[in-house]
């Protein structure tokens, strides 16, 4: 259940060569030889959240047996002024190579919270930079529903490669790529009524997010047997946010809509993390209360716990970044149902 279209396609190009005045290979490394990291990001459906504002690059050798810190850099963005978006960056990052394997893992994080920028760069170990959390209040506002002003969606990737060229020519023949994925899952609410239904939405009509939670570990990337950073597991300190309708907020609401879906009506982002505790406590839980201009008020809880995958119910036991659940409330006379769906044919069903 990826964000259908917001996953961004970053490639990059390590080149190593000599620098002048060397020639050949040393025994181990050549501490000074140069790589050039060339960086280029597809931007899909055109949303502001995922503009680019900072990129930082950190870069471990001996990657996979004793990590150790080569490369920690943070670039600052220069927006495009016809439309905001960064589109392309390149860097030129200082590399040691081997003549054997290279192991290297590459990770970019983008647009970090101030918040965290000393400790990032205060980094020494692997082990430090896997242990940091991110948290949400740092770029969300406080319904968890958006982002702050003048803050952009952190995003990450990481991959771990051998490709270390002696040759700029070489390496452009052999790209790395790295997809880079949102920090937060997101849950949207669509509404849509019967079709016999005539009514409109009235002003106490609103959404609760339960058990939502307020940061996660800031990596969290796993390519074959190798995985960096981790998974948070909470039992307590849960969260609610809610959205409620406003004046100026579309009180109509169509029996179609989007794609069948209906009307959307408010948007939560929530963190990476674990819930597969017994009888479903620490799953994700919506609260829906739906008030019409004919004065009545139908209600509905939807429990974020299970999905079709192949034409398999699978219990949902990892709520992961990047991820999207839409949830369908379709107001009939006497009751209400809902749906929930996600991108690339994954779907969740719940039946009230």
């Amino acid at each position: 259940m990826k964000f259908g279209g917001y996953i961004f396609l970053i490639t990059v190009v390590i080149l190593s060569y000599a620098c002048s005045g060397k020639s050949g290979w040393t025994d181990d490394e050549e501490p000074e030889a140069r790589g050039s990291m060339f960086i280029e990001i597809t931007e899909r459906n055109g949303i502001t959240e995922d503009r680019m504002e900072t990129v930082r690059f950190i870069v471990f050798k001996e990657a996979t047996t004793d990590p150790r810190l080569e490369y920690n850099a943070l670039y600052i963005m220069e927006a495009d002024p016809d439309d905001g978006i960064i589109s392309r960056f390149g860097a030129t990052l200082e590399l040691s190579r081997k003549k054997g394997f290279n192991d290297k893992l590459v990770i970019a994080l983008i647009n970090e919270p101030p918040e965290i920028t000393a400790r990032l760069e205060a980094l020494t170990t692997y082990e430090s930079l896997c242990a940091l959390e991110l948290n949400f209040g740092y770029f969300l506002d406080t319904a968890h529903s958006g982002l702050k002003n003048g803050r952009a969606m952190p995003m990450s990737g990481a991959v771990w490669t051998g490709k270390v060229y002696p040759t700029p020519e070489e390496a452009a023949l052999d790209p790395v790529k790295i997809n880079v994925v949102r920090a937060a899952a997101r849950v949207e609410v669509y509404l849509k009524k019967d079709p016999d239904m005539d009514f409109e939405l009235a002003a106490d009509t609103r959404v609760v997010l339960d058990r939502t939670y307020d940061r996660e570990m800031l990596l969290r990337h796993t390519d074959g047997s190798n995985t960096v950073g981790g998974i948070l597991t909470v039992s307590s300190g849960f969260l609610s946010r809610m959205w409620t309708l406003s004046g100026s907020d579309d009180k109509d609401l169509p029996a179609d809509g989007d794609n069948g879906h209906g009307r959307p009506v408010c948007t939560f982002f929530t963190p990476e993390r674990t819930c597969s505790a017994s009888g479903n406590t620490d799953k994700l839980m919506l609260t829906i209360d739906v008030a019409t201009s004919e004065g009545a008020v139908r209600s509905a809880q939807v429990t974020v716990d299970r999905f079709l995958l192949g034409g398999t119910e699978k219990n949902i036991e990892v709520i992961e970044r990047n991820n999207n659940y839409r949830v369908i409330i379709s107001v009939g006379a006497n009751a209400v149902s809902s749906e929930i769906i996600g991108w690339n044919d994954e779907e969740i069903i719940t039946e009230l």
